[in-house]
């Protein structure tokens, strides 16, 4: 029996390896060929275009102009200082 074993198991690992194999090739075929990487990628891509990154400058610039326009001023006229931490 135990000399058995060793053909017993190099049996089962010759059989169920390309078993498992096929049915991994199977499952990758079925859904057609795999685009190219920069394809794939798209859709992951967060880069504005330039018409987006001029308005979104544009939006940026009115918004600080409106905090300066609406920051607190003192007696001479000038926004107020940040005071120092000892």
């Amino acid at each position: 029996m135990l000399r058995l074993l060793p053909r017993l198991a190099s049996l089962v690992l010759i059989v169920s390896l390309p078993l498992g194999m096929s049915g991994c090739a199977d499952s990758l075929t079925s859904k057609g060929p795999i685009g190219k990487f920069t394809d794939l990628m798209k859709s992951y891509d967060k880069t504005l275009t330039k018409d987006q990154q001029a308005a979104t400058i544009t939006q940026l610039q009115t918004e600080a102009k409106q905090h300066e326009g609406s920051a607190p001023q003192d007696a001479t006229g000038s926004a107020p200082k940040a005071q120092a931490q000892n």
